[in-house]
């Protein structure tokens, strides 16, 4: 028995040192270099498009730190801009298909995004493509996205319908562009069956019709049947909103809503 449990222990200390060993050797700059080259080549592969990665820092206990990342479109234009992405990833569902990531953070993050006409897809469609890409044992999306927390500061979103007129000092759906993006989200299902998140907190400044969102929290559970909101708040300058719950039913045909 004494035996045994030196053998599980020093089975321990040896995996416990290799992993500090690679830990501490990722803290070499030159390392970190290479990782980011090599990680840009993965998710160019992956993205079908350019991808461009700074460094790659591994931290201790699964923590995932990417630097200066900077995804294109399709026509070659940035697309997605981010001084430092952060996430931990729990190892285990990752042998299951799934990722979960117990928290992730999105520091200093432009999004830029577009569509030309209504009938042309919008310049992000090939990510959504590429994440709900089929299993090719079973044919069925291997997408199953868990976040326990997600914190994004210091952000912005663009996004632009070059076919429609823009409106002054109208908030237009077609023509947006936010800034100071703050945010707290839970993610605690995403699916092609279910959806389950929690918006602790989001506030965000709209540029071009002055709207300001100091603080918008809600529960949102949903499938493909019905959705339940609940603890819905939204606060602005001189407006405060606040419903306790909204249940919907829907039907889907052919993956479109009727």
């Amino acid at each position: 028995m004494k035996i045994l449990k030196h053998i599980i222990r020093g089975t321990i200390w040896t995996i416990l040192g290799l992993y500090i060993l690679t830990v501490s050797l990722i803290q070499i700059p030159s390392v970190k270099d290479c990782l980011g080259r090599q990680t840009s080549s993965i998710l160019s592969e992956k993205l079908g498009t350019k991808v461009h990665v700074g460094r790659v820092d591994l931290g201790f206990f699964n923590r995932l730190i990417i630097d200066d990342v900077v995804i294109y479109d399709r026509q070659h234009k940035e697309m997605i801009k981010s001084a430092r992405l952060s996430a931990k990833i729990e190892l285990i569902p990752l042998l299951e298909n799934r990722i979960s990531i117990s928290s992730a953070q999105m520091f200093g993050t432009d999004f830029i995004l577009y569509q030309t006409t209504e009938n042309e897809a919008p310049n992000f469609q090939f990510i959504i493509d590429a994440l709900s890409s089929k299993d090719n044992n079973n044919n069925e999306s291997s997408f199953d996205l868990r976040i326990n927390t997600f914190i994004m500061q210091h952000s912005s979103l663009k996004f632009d319908r070059y076919d429609m007129a823009p409106t002054n000092s109208k908030l237009n759906i077609n023509h947006i562009d936010l800034n100071n993006i703050s945010a707290h989200i839970s993610i605690k299902a995403l699916n092609e069956d279910s959806l389950n998140f929690i918006i602790k907190k989001l506030s965000f400044k709209e540029n071009k019709s002055n709207l300001q969102i100091n603080r918008l929290s809600l529960k949102m559970e949903g499938n493909r049947r019905k959705c339940n909101l609940h603890d819905f708040t939204l606060k602005m300058p001189e407006t405060d909103i606040r419903i306790d719950n909204i249940n919907a039913t829907y039907r889907f045909k052919e993956n479109t809503l009727v």
